[in-house]
Order: C-alpha cells, then sequence, then structure tokens
C-alpha cells in the first residue's frame, strides 16, 4: 500500500466525518503508533485493514478488527461512532 492510497482512504474517511457532523469525536487515521485515549483507531499493517477503540489509558477496548479491504474496514470503524 503506497502513501498516496492511504492519503485517499483518509480523506474519504475525513469527508464522511464532516458530512456526518461526527467532528468532536476522537479518532486516529492511519498512525498505529499513535496511543491517542478515547478514540477509535484504524491503520494498515500486515496487508491488513486494522480498527480498534482506545481505553482512557490508550489499551485497546475488546480486540482489533481485521478486514482484507478499505471498505469493510471503514463501514466498521463508522458503526463505532454510531453506537
Amino acid at each position: 500500500m503506497n502513501s498516496e492510497q492511504i492519503e485517499k482512504f483518509k480523506q474519504e474517511i475525513e469527508c464522511i466525518i464532516k458530512e456526518k457532523n461526527y467532528i468532536s469525536l476522537r479518532y486516529v487515521l492511519f498512525d498505529e503508533t499513535n496511543r491517542t485515549p478515547f478514540a477509535v483507531h484504524i491503520f494498515y499493517k500486515d496487508n491488513l485493514f486494522m480498527v480498534n477503540s482506545r481505553d482512557e489509558r490508550a489499551y485497546v477496548i475488546g480486540r482489533t478488527f481485521e478486514f482484507d479491504n478499505f471498505s469493510e474496514a471503514e463501514k466498521n470503524s463508522l458503526m463505532y461512532w454510531t453506537l
């Protein structure tokens, strides 16, 4: 996955976030080293898109979901914000 594709994915998610007025919610896009607490994290690692949520100490809540394609990861990350 090259940086241009990642940037395109980031822009797509940010557009949806603005469109749905989710701007106040915490999220981290494609930065697996960022440990922002109370945030939904989506990143690409080992040829998989991964989505998880973090608690106040930046520990993963539950488990990290793994997806083969971006559209499934995108749907899953947006589901976190609608709960």
